[in-house]
């Protein structure tokens, strides 16, 4: 998988404890709400993926004092925990390519990648937030407080949130989710300078480039649905075929059947094809044939990390929690900035 450089959020909620003291408070939109958090291995398989093409992770700092510039990531990867009756259950990743950085001027953006004072990209490619703490509102709002690094600096930061939207359908029956929030940050709290010229005092005190980002994030979730996309394939679909032996003659004749499959170029399997039969089985809580299936896609595949997650996840299932360990640190050491893997091991650590 291409290097990404980073920014990374790491958003994990679990375990948040918000009272009311009375009715007066109890209709302040703004007073924390009693909400029960799960377990965190409860929230195991309530995964969304962060959908990058209809996200939106971008910035905006003050020019001369006045003038808005705006820029945004155009490449995110993320990974999101999220049951609405258990809010405080929360769980978020997001991992973006700081090369993907855009402000509409390439020379601007080549300057904040690799000039001196700005993102040190050869030193440090990676910022990241993971979530300590939470509060949600009467109003259905809800604060995350955690830790912000950024050039080798961490901080702790709270980031408020609107409401989540209700979870809705797709046109391919994922279930979806979106959440809105802002966050304004000092650059210089994580030295991001830039060189002298840009703290130049001009008139009124004011400095060429405001001290102040302004962080906006727009993030779009879905969650697909194995078993209606199953009942939407055809009678004669390979991945249905394979599914069906699963379930009605075994594992070990839908696995020969698979190797049939895989040794003809013309009926093999792609790596998301296979991902999917896997996944049906798990939405079918058939475990022990989901992981049989993913053990197969990691052969297959050994350099896709999709099949180490889902054998951390199966093996959560099976409350194998040590194993499942051991398959999400493998995906992340092929692929360091895989993000479901990285949100799985800091559910398991709370």
């Amino acid at each position: 998988m291409k290097r990404f450089l980073l920014f990374i959020i790491v958003m994990t909620l679990l375990g948040c404890k918000n009272e009311t003291t009375s009715k007066e408070v109890e209709e302040d939109s703004e007073t924390p709400e009693v909400v029960k958090s799960l377990n965190p291995l409860e929230m195991v398989g309530r995964d969304y993926i962060i959908d990058d093409q209809h996200s939106y992770i971008g910035f905006k700092i003050k020019y001369f004092g006045f003038s808005p510039v705006r820029g945004r990531f155009d490449t995110f990867d993320g990974t999101v925990f999220y049951d609405p009756e258990h809010m405080t259950s929360t769980a978020m990743n997001v991992v973006i390519d700081v090369n993907s950085i855009n402000t509409g001027n390439e020379r601007r953006d080549n300057d904040l990648i690799t000039g001196e004072g700005w993102f040190q990209e050869s030193i440090f490619p990676i910022i990241s937030f993971e979530t300590t703490a939470c509060e949600v509102n009467q109003d259905g709002s809800f604060q995350l407080t955690g830790s912000f690094s950024m050039n080798g600096i961490s901080k702790e930061l709270s980031i408020p949130f609107e409401k989540p939207t209700e979870i809705s359908r797709d046109w391919a029956a994922n279930e979806q989710v979106d959440y809105s929030g802002k966050i304004t940050i000092d650059r210089k709290d994580f030295d991001v300078f830039g060189g002298e010229f840009w703290d130049t005092l001009m008139e009124e005190g004011l400095t060429q480039l405001s001290d102040e980002v302004e962080i906006e994030l727009d993030i779009h979730t879905r969650r697909g649905d194995y078993e209606a996309r199953y009942s939407d394939l055809e009678v004669d679909n390979v991945r249905k075929l394979l599914i069906d032996l699963f379930k009605a003659e075994g594992t070990e004749t839908a696995l020969m059947k698979l190797k049939t499959l895989q040794s003809n170029e013309e009926t093999a399997l792609s790596s998301g094809a296979l991902n999917t039969v896997g996944k049906t089985l798990l939405a079918w809580s058939m475990y022990s044939e989901a992981n049989a299936l993913f053990e197969q896609g990691s052969i297959l595949f050994p350099n896709k990390t999709l099949f180490y997650n889902n054998l951390g996840v199966t093996q959560l299932h099976l409350k194998n929690t040590t194993s499942a360990q051991s398959y999400f640190s493998k995906a992340l050491q092929i692929d360091s900035t895989d993000a479901r893997a990285n949100a799985y091991l800091c559910l398991l650590s709370k």
